[in-house]
């Protein structure tokens, strides 16, 4: 196996666990879906040699109203709905869209989360550790989906390179999972 292979596999094992480890989190559901892209991803390429583009339009449209459980739960109904012309459009999308439709879905998820930073800033006059993270991995996100786009080489090298941080990211939440806020005043 390559080492990109290990960086993968490792990657899906670490974002499989944060769910279970965080399922009363008000982001339970961002999480699960975020491990089950990963793991369906991985098993599509590993067990049908198939990408996991064909699975991104309706996870990340998963995961973007998942970032909020009590939304989630109050609108599952209309979620759920939602999900058929999702899942329409996604059998005839075309890869660009695929990746458009990617690109977007990580900036909406990067703001919902630099968002949350800035308004328990703005409440507590503190820096919450955990939404600082989150927004440095919807940066990631945001990031590695304009490299695939510009250049498929590089941005395959900095896909790998960024998801190591993505790795240190979900050790971060499975090790520490207690939210640590300070204040940047003394």
């Amino acid at each position: 196996m390559e080492l990109y292979e290990y960086i993968s596999i490792l990657s899906t094992i670490i974002w499989m666990l944060i769910p279970f480890l965080l399922k009363k989190s008000k982001h339970f559901f961002f999480f699960l879906f975020a491990g089950l892209s990963d793991a369906i991803g991985l098993t599509l390429w590993y067990s049908l040699h198939l990408s996991s583009q064909i699975i991104w339009i309706p996870l990340f449209y998963l995961m973007v109203l998942g970032i909020d459980k009590n939304f989630f739960i109050r609108k599952i109904k209309l979620i759920l709905t939602g999900l058929i012309p999702i899942l329409i459009i996604n059998y005839y999308s075309t890869t660009y869209f695929q990746y458009l439709f990617t690109f977007v879905a990580n900036i909406i998820i990067t703001t919902i989360f630099a968002r949350y930073f800035y308004w328990v800033f703005i409440k507590n006059s503190k820096v919450s550790l955990f939404y600082l993270l989150m927004t440095i991995y919807g940066l990631f996100l945001v990031y590695k989906s304009i490299l695939i786009v510009v250049n498929i080489n590089l941005g395959l090298n900095a896909y790998y390179a960024t998801t190591l941080v993505q790795i240190f990211i979900g050790l971060f939440l499975i090790f520490v999972r207690k939210d640590y806020q300070f204040s940047l005043k003394d």
